[in-house]
């Protein structure tokens, strides 16, 4: 999908490869696009259904990913092939919009490797291995714990050879537990962030598929 236009908007298989669905994204410019990506017929009406404009989605947003970055975001064109993840948990019928795994927010494959060396300079089993690197993950992203996030499954976004996307990137921000007094969480602490992450407004649903 690219900002304002019908996914695929009939383009040949080659140049969507090479398509940028996110061309011409920049931090200034991002809540403008994301006013015509969600002014989309489809998805204005849905918005519609929950009392908002795509105006206000994409202030709302604009301001969300401000919070998230430590500093002002910058603008980069990816080429792949290249490998992205974020950790999402299975979905709830209760919650439909939490854990979207399709969602906006990446990590790139650098800082799992990295991450992976340093969890198996320790003995782990498989499964402390894991509760290890997510935790790590959770600590360096400030995934905030009242997002009810159990980061139990990880997702890929593989961008092909040759195909490009913009997208922000920058260093997380710190962010608390939770944002005010909650009954399970700890609202006075906070997790330092520090580790680099992407924020993909816009991307191919197709290149998304489940990794662990």
């Amino acid at each position: 999908m690219t900002w304002g236009d019908k996914a695929g908007g009939g383009l040949a298989t080659e140049q969507i490869v090479n398509h940028d669905p996110a061309h011409g994204l920049t931090w200034e410019n991002l809540e403008q696009k994301l006013t015509a990506l969600y002014s989309l017929k489809h998805n204005a009406l849905l918005l519609a259904d929950r009392g908002m404009t795509p105006q206000m989605k994409a202030h709302r947003l604009r301001q969300e990913v401000a919070i998230g970055f430590a500093g002002r975001p910058r603008e980069r064109q990816f080429v792949g092939p290249l490998r992205f993840f974020r950790a999402v948990g299975a979905k709830d019928p209760l919650k439909p919009l939490a854990n979207n795994s399709y969602g906006d927010w990446w990590f790139e494959e650098d800082l799992v490797r990295r991450l992976e060396c340093q969890v198996g300079r320790v003995f782990f089993t498989d499964e402390e291995r894991r509760r290890s690197f997510s935790d790590t993950i959770r600590a360096g992203l400030a995934i905030a714990y009242e997002w009810e996030n159990p980061m139990s499954e990880y997702w890929v976004l593989e961008l092909p050879a040759g195909a490009r996307l913009t997208g922000l990137t920058g260093t997380a921000a710190p962010q608390p537990h939770a944002m005010k007094p909650h009954p399970k969480y700890d609202w006075t602490r906070t997790l330092p962030g520090g580790l680099p992450q992407v924020y993909f407004p816009v991307k191919n649903p197709l290149w998304v598929k489940r990794y662990w």
